[in-house]
């Protein structure tokens, strides 16, 4: 079996975006992608809590874990925080050959954001208002607002050591148990984000040992 047609037999009828990336939308790496999600996401669809997604970027997997949400029909609601300012101040421990600097990955807006949901995912203005809420700002920011909820489906892509320990620190003890936490950085990008993986096995101390990993999506998640 193709990848499009695992695709299209396990999703149906959630629309795929005409161009999600600058490459075409049948490009194996965001098919793959797609998948991942969508088998994570089926781990949780008999736990209550909502979605968060941390980090962004232009949107490309929020648009996923919208379609996802809305598909499912059961009126689980997403919150997506990022500074739409690029990268804080990277810490020591990010470090590396490729440098990460202040203000890298300033790439979208909510706005903008909010528009490619819109467009691709074929949803009116209120359902998008209803389904997801924006929270612009640095995590350190924005962190220590955040209220105690049950959260079933954490997307951690935030590359930097403090980004990572100041948002899973938050949002781990909020997990249900059997809720899952993907994180798009770790051992796959070690010499690229190594703050990223410090930071990660930091907060789950002994429960680092049970992330798996998915291959296809070269990603790594852990269910709780």
């Amino acid at each position: 079996m193709s990848v499009a047609t695992e695709i299209i037999k396990c999703l149906g009828h959630i629309p795929m975006p005409k161009k999600p990336y600058k490459r075409p939308f049948h490009d194996k790496t965001w098919l793959h992608h797609l998948l991942y999600f969508k088998e994570v996401y089926d781990l949780i669809r008999d736990k209550d809590g909502e979605i968060v997604e941390c980090g962004v970027g232009h949107g490309h997997s929020l648009y996923k874990l919208c379609m996802l949400s809305t598909y499912e029909g059961k009126g689980r609601k997403i919150t997506a925080f990022d500074s739409f300012e690029g990268f804080p101040e990277p810490a020591a421990e990010d470090q590396c050959a490729k440098t990460a600097k202040k203000g890298q990955w300033k790439v979208a807006t909510s706005v903008t954001i909010r528009q490619l949901i819109l467009e691709e995912g074929k949803l009116d203005a209120a359902e998008v208002d209803s389904l997801v809420t924006f929270v612009p700002g640095f995590f350190e920011n924005t962190m220590p607002l955040v209220k105690e909820r049950p959260v079933a489906f954490l997307h951690l892509d935030v590359d930097l050591y403090e980004s990572y320990k100041t948002t899973l620190t938050t949002f781990w003890p909020m997990i249900v148990k059997g809720g899952v936490v993907l994180f798009d950085e770790y051992n796959q990008f070690m010499d690229k984000w190594p703050g990223a993986v410090k930071a990660i096995d930091e907060v789950l101390g002994e429960r680092a040992k049970d992330i798996q990993y998915n291959k296809a999506a070269n990603r790594h998640f852990i269910v709780k």
